[in-house]
Parts: structure tokens; sequence; C-alpha cells
């Protein structure tokens, strides 16, 4: 008798991990996902063997593995089609009608009955072997191009030197307050919200001046997305040495999570004797877990692929998982972080010796969670971080959650703010900056259909004590903002550079574009009878 292998419920346990893997594959480190492959190939094996071990029938127990795979490791996908979903004033999309009718047809489609008048079971093993190896080769395919491609990007990076070299920067200090950099994602700059969105910020802009901090009028982004905005402020340089080594072609993002994690802005205030304080994000980009203090609300370490692949799981039934400590991503998961974040940047800093502080709070940022008054918003479509294009909802949905969004940071901020000087001992350094603007009229794929007014222009604040406030300027970009810093009080001697504003699309992220001069040009204000023409 020819031999059967029974690959296919170990094939398709993998599937979902592979394909969420593959799917992030440019936002995410294709290692971060090792852990849940070699965990979904055990529940795989290990589902096979329970089904041996019940049937001693290889055929029929390898189909019954595949058959419970799916719920075990693919349940959040299919209820997230049917979720709510009635006929006439039933909802039949609810967790335990779904759960209930795949338990029929496993036990329909496993049983004994079923298979005793199966004229030939190799036959099924056959297809379900080709139909899992079908299932697993597109994911692994797109997996394993873009792991060549930063193969050869990492030999192109090999010895090479692609950010400012922490020794040409000499810091001299007698007294080191806490800095703290608190990046508000998508928070764009005052005038510009008047006229495209309407907003009335001066309450804001008005508390930071009273409190002695000063807005940068005319402050636009160097890039317009987060990981290389990032890059350049915490490195006091652009990207244009790295892009050139990487080429305008490739994605590999890694290398500006790297040079975020361990920045120059790091190393120089570690040699000085400051300790980081890093919060929990949820963006891969910024998730700095190395730091002396890293402080995230929940008890498990899950990378972000981690949390999304849970998500997909049969751990989509439990109904309130950060209730467990389970950072799986979600509107729910989202507010946690940023309240947390929020909370703890108030005492961040009231440790002994100087504390360099990092908050990259992801907000106003879609998916908008939070009203004007912070309550909590429930968005009517499934969990989508992403801006612009790849967003979801109406240019006037986004232009409401924005709004309402911005009222609640403001609020919070400023309380937070209030807090941190009321308790400084020393008066400590403070910046306050969008990593861009926001996005509604984003195009991440053109910059034809982009409007650049809206996403390059960003808030920019800075508290400086002394002699360090007659430093900023009306177009200061946060390439120049610890230049500005190291100059003023640890009396570095760095040049400022200029202030450049580059556009560049999600799948070219270093072919850019200058666009300086392009982002005093006018866009259509958002719709609404309250937004300035």
């Amino acid at each position: 008798m020819k031999r059967a292998w029974y690959l296919h419920p170990i094939l398709f346990a993998a599937y979902p991990a592979l394909g969420e893997v593959a799917f992030n594959v440019t936002q995410n480190s294709p290692f971060l996902g090792g852990r849940i492959i070699i965990l979904s190939l055990l529940v795989g094996g290990v589902l096979l063997l329970l089904a041996w071990l019940a049937t001693r029938d290889g055929h029929r127990a390898a189909f019954l593995a595949s058959l419970i795979v799916f719920p075990v490791l693919g349940y959040g996908h299919v209820y997230r089609l049917v979720e709510g979903k009635q006929i006439g004033s039933i909802v039949w999309g609810r967790h335990e009608i779904v759960l209930g009718a795949w338990v029929l047809v496993i036990l329909l489609l496993g049983s004994s009955w079923t298979w005793r008048h199966l004229r030939n079971p190799q036959l099924i093993t056959q297809f379900m072997n080709v139909a899992a190896v079908a299932a697993v080769a597109l994911p692994l395919l797109k997996i394993a191009w873009f792991l060549a491609a930063t193969g050869v990007d990492s030999l192109k990076l090999r010895g090479k030197q692609y950010s400012l070299a922490p020794e040409s920067i000499a810091l001299r200090a007698e007294v080191l307050p806490d800095i703290y950099y608190i990046v508000l994602d998508g928070y764009g700059r005052e005038d510009v919200l008047r006229e495209m969105y309407g907003i009335d910020n001066s309450d804001f802009s008005g508390h930071l001046a009273s409190r002695g901090f000063v807005v940068a009028s005319q402050a636009q982004a160097n890039y317009m997305q987060t990981a290389l905005s990032m890059a350049s402020s915490f490195n006091l340089g652009y990207m244009d040495e790295l892009a050139g080594l990487l080429g305008p072609s490739s994605q590999d993002r890694e290398p500006l999570v790297e040079l975020v994690r361990h920045s120059v802005v790091r190393e120089r205030l570690a040699r000085l004797g400051y300790e980081m304080v890093a919060l929990s994000s949820g963006s891969y980009f910024t998730e700095i877990r190395d730091a002396d203090l890293y402080l995230s609300p929940f008890a498990t370490d899950l990378n972000e692929l981690e949390g999304l692949w849970l998500s997909t799981t049969a751990a989509a039934v439990v109904e309130n998982p950060e209730a467990l400590g389970l950072s799986i991503p979600s509107y729910e998961n989202r507010r946690v972080l940023i309240r947390y974040a929020l909370e703890q940047l108030e005492t961040a800093g009231q440790r002994p010796g100087p504390q360099f502080v990092f908050a990259h709070i992801i907000a106003p940022h879609p998916p908008f969670i939070f009203d004007a008054a912070g309550g909590s918003v429930e968005p009517p479509w499934p969990y989508n971080p992403g801006d612009g294009d790849m967003c979801c909802g109406t240019d006037q949905d986004y232009r409401a959650g924005y709004t309402s969004e911005v009222t609640f940071v403001n609020n919070q901020m400023m309380q937070v703010l209030d807090t941190i000087l009321e308790h400084s001992e020393t008066p400590p350094v403070i910046l306050i900056q969008g990593d861009h603007g926001p996005g509604a009229l984003l195009n991440f794929r053109d910059i034809e259909r982009t409007c650049l007014r809206e996403r390059i222009p960003i808030l920019s604040a800075y508290y400086l004590p002394g002699e360090g406030r007659r430093a900023i300027y009306p177009e200061i970009t946060p390439v120049n903002s610890f230049r500005v810093v190291f100059n003023s009080l640890f009396g570095a001697g760095l040049p400022l550079l200029p202030d450049n504003s580059y556009y560049s699309t999600w799948y070219r992220p270093y072919d850019f574009v200058d666009v300086r001069d392009r982002v005093q040009t006018r866009c259509e204000p958002l719709g609404g009878p309250d937004v300035a023409p």
C-alpha cells in the first residue's frame, strides 16, 4: 500500500500565522512571527496526534485535525465576516451560533458513519494536502522575497555608517534636567487645523504659552511616515545616506527601527548619566523595550505580530482580553495604551537621577476612539490602525473623529504638562511634536492625490529653561529639535540643518520627493459649515 503523508493539518495550522507575517511584512520584521509559526506547527501536530489516538485511522484523523484547526487558529477571521449579521430580527452572527455551527460540521463530516461510506479516503488526503500546500505557498513566497531583499540590504549596510556619528557630539553640563520627548501621532499645525478642519486650537496653544512653551508657528515634519520621522529626529539627521545605500525601491524599514531604538540622542544622553524611560506605544516602530525602564499596561510580552495573530484565533471569543493582560490589537487595546501613557507621563520622570522620557502616543490618529470628553467611541468597521487611503470611512468621518480626538488630547495634555511642571524640582526640557499631520487627504501611493498642506505641517512646542527658548524659530523641523536642545543645554555647538520636508510612498519609503515648497499650496477644506474657506 502506498504510504500517505498527512501534512495538511500542520500546514493549515501554520497558514494564519504565515498570512499575518506576510500581510504585515513591510511594517514588522518577519522574525517577530517566529514564535507564532512554531506554536502553530505544534498545535497542528498535537491535534493530528490526538485525532489519531481517538480514531486510529490516519486519513480520518488528519481530516478531523484540519477541521478543528480552522476554529482554533482561524476563528477570528471567520467571526469578523459574520459578526452582527442577522436574518430579520434574529442575530445569528454571534459566537455561540458560529462555534455551534462549526461543531456540527466537525461531527457530521468527521463521524465514523461518514467515513465508513467513503470508497477512497486517500483521495481526500491527497486533495487536502494539495490545498494546504497551495494555501501556504503565497505567504511563504512573499516572506521569502522580502527576506531575500532585506538580506541584500543588510549586505549593503554592512560596515557602513548611515547616521550622525555619536563621537561628533561633545556634551558637557553642570545641571541635568529631565527631558521629555512626547510625540502626538498625527497632530497637525494650528493654522492648518483651523483652515482645513475648522478647529480653533487657541485654548491649547494659549495654555502652552502661559506655561512657558514656545510654539513654532510654521513647523513642518521632515517626513510624512512615522518610522522615517522618528529615525530622523532621534538621530539629528536626514535619511538621505541610508536611502542612498538601500536604494529607492527598498521596503526594508528595519534600519529605521534600529535607529529609533538605539539612537544618537539616547546614546549621548546615556553617556551623561541619563536613564531612558520608554512608554509602550503599540507600534513596532517605536517600542523601545530595552530602555532602562519600559512601561506597558500589559503583563504579557507579545509583540505586535503576535497580538494580531492571537486576535484571529479562538482567543477572539474572549470579550475583554485586555483584562487578562493580553495585548491583542483592538479599539479597546488602543484606548488602554493611550490612557496608560497619559497617566504614566505625569510620574515617569519622578525617579532619582536625570531621566529621558519618551512617549509616542498614537492620537489624534485613526482609528478615532475617543470623543471630546474622553468617552469611548467604537468605529463601525473592523479594527484598522491605518491612515489616509489605508484607513476607512469618509472624509467627513475623519474630520469628525479627528476633531473630537484633538479636543480629548488637548485636555489630557494640559493636565499632564501642569503636573510635570509642578513636580519638577529642576525645570525640565519638554518637546511636544506631531510626527506628521492628519491624513484625511493622504494617498500613500500618489503624491498628486495627497494634500501635502494637511500632512506636513505639525504641532511643535518646546519648553526650554534659560536662554534655550530663544533658539526656537518659527520654521524649525524635528531634525533640528535635539540639535537645539543639545546646543542650549550641553554646549554641543552643532550647526542647524536646512529645514526640508519629503514625501514618499508606503511601498517606496526611501524614494524621497522634496515638497518643502509645495506645502503652501492650499487644499479644499474638509466639508462642514464651520470650516473656513
